[in-house]
């Protein structure tokens, strides 16, 4: 995943929080919108649920005025 960024400084939180087995990270707007982006709208197998909680985040805050 990390890999499919664009952004060296998120591909390599992303690749700390894997090492570590963390399984709750803390991401931006902007990390948000950057990984929804790279996975784009068909995102490989595995990570389907990550765009689509991402995703539903994002149009929360939107709708929330967030």
């Amino acid at each position: 995943m990390a890999k499919l960024v664009g952004d060296a400084g998120l591909a390599a939180k992303l690749e700390r929080a894997v090492d570590r087995d963390v399984s709750v990270l803390a991401l931006t707007l902007d990390e948000r919108h950057a990984i929804c982006a790279s996975l784009g709208e068909h995102p490989p197998p595995g990570l389907g649920d990550l765009r689509a909680t991402l995703q539903q985040q994002l149009e929360w805050r939107r709708a929330s005025g967030l």
